[in-house]
């Protein structure tokens, strides 16, 4: 029984994963098409980029069978993850513990200043503070997972669940597009400090994936070390994801009587995503691996130079799928107020990122 469930299964999700890696490959073709017909094109357009933009139009301008759903969902979540743990290979232990060193402090006070800043915004505007905790936890930790995990936590209802996704979906994407940029040409940050910004600063970890991407596409910057921006702002964006253990509890604590009438409750266990865990494994064996192996030695070397491969290969159709997935017209119906709290909640987040990166993180990096 369980052999039929498998060919089923994998059926269902074949045709939107072969939607999104046909789109995924005509957005690297078009930004490459780009660059040899005006070459400054590469300084404004990354493969990322031209893979997400075409699948928002094609969401949003074109009526996708419901054939392509599941295939489509499969990407942003399943395939997202298994790229990340595959670009744990890019990195390795010392690198992960520079930037939470780094990275600690600056992400604990963003988390505190977007929710003390949604709060107070809803009060003011008349949100729910319920859902304003929700669009604090999304745009300060970890974007979607994070609403998922904090809804019970806050007897959130479920309308105010599913705004609070398409908000930081809505708000992230902006961000995807425009933070390299305000990175590299705004806060002329080095490879360590844009590495931090994005990881601090972009909500959702596919977002943080397509945005440090889109970074190091563009400019290819690195610290004395040899870390790529892509490097530091996933070590970030997972020290992040783990903060949910701390938040998750606290949350709980201010939001007792309404979680209490609700039968909501936190969900402790879900708080580090399986999938952090296989990106320190693989950043595990990436450190220890070129300990045992000399740098000549070629095996190996191209071992890690498949595993890359794979990695941004299965990042760009994820991320790609994001893009699929993102309908503006849901927005359609919904009051202003809740996205106006979302919008100046990672704002603050990003300013205040922005602020402390500059004036205390290390230039030029380590």
């Amino acid at each position: 029984m369980r052999s039929e469930k498998f060919p089923e299964r994998s059926l269902k999700i074949l045709p939107g994963l072969a939607l999104a890696a046909g789109v995924a490959a005509a957005g690297f073709a078009v930004s490459g098409g780009l660059a040899v017909v005006w070459p400054f094109s590469r300084y404004l357009a990354s493969p990322t980029l031209a893979a997400i933009i075409l699948g928002l139009i094609v969401r949003n301008l074109i009526s996708l069978p419901t054939i392509v759903e599941s295939g489509i969902s499969f990407g942003v979540k399943r395939v997202l993850r298994a790229g990340i743990v595959l670009l744990g290979l890019r990195t390795s232990v010392m690198v992960v513990l520079e930037a939470g060193a780094s990275a600690a402090w600056i992400v604990a006070c963003t988390i505190t200043a977007a929710l003390a800043t949604a709060l107070l915004l809803a009060r003011l505007l008349g949100v729910t503070r319920s859902l304003a905790a929700l669009i604090a936890a999304g745009t300060s930790i970890c974007g979607i997972s994070a609403i998922l995990t904090a809804a019970p936590a806050v007897g959130a209802e479920e309308e105010e669940t599913s705004y609070a996704v398409m908000i930081i979906s809505v708000l992230g994407l902006s961000a995807t597009v425009s933070y390299p940029y305000i990175a590299e040409l705004v806060l002329r940050l080095d490879a360590m400090g844009a590495g931090l910004f994005i990881g601090t600063a972009v909500h959702d970890t596919a977002q943080v994936t397509a945005t440090s991407l889109m970074h190091d596409q563009l400019w290819g910057l690195r610290t004395r070390s040899g870390s790529s921006v892509v490097d530091i702002a996933l070590a970030t964006k997972l020290l992040r994801n783990a903060f949910m253990i701390l938040v998750i509890p606290v949350l709980s604590l201010l939001f007792r009587k309404r979680r209490l009438q609700t039968g909501g409750g936190p969900r402790i266990a879900s708080a580090v995503p399986v999938f952090v865990l296989g990106y320190l494994a693989m950043a595990v064996v990436r450190t220890f691996g070129d300990l045992a192996f000399p740098s000549g030695f070629q095996v190996w070397r191209d071992v890690v130079h498949l595993g890359e491969l794979a990695g941004t290969g299965l990042v760009a159709v994820a991320v790609t799928s994001v893009g699929l997935s993102t309908d503006f017209r849901r927005l359609r119906g919904y009051g202003i107020r809740p996205f106006a709290v979302g919008l100046l909640s990672a704002l603050v987040v990003a300013i205040l990122a922005a602020v402390l990166i500059r004036l205390f993180a290390d230039p030029g990096g380590a």
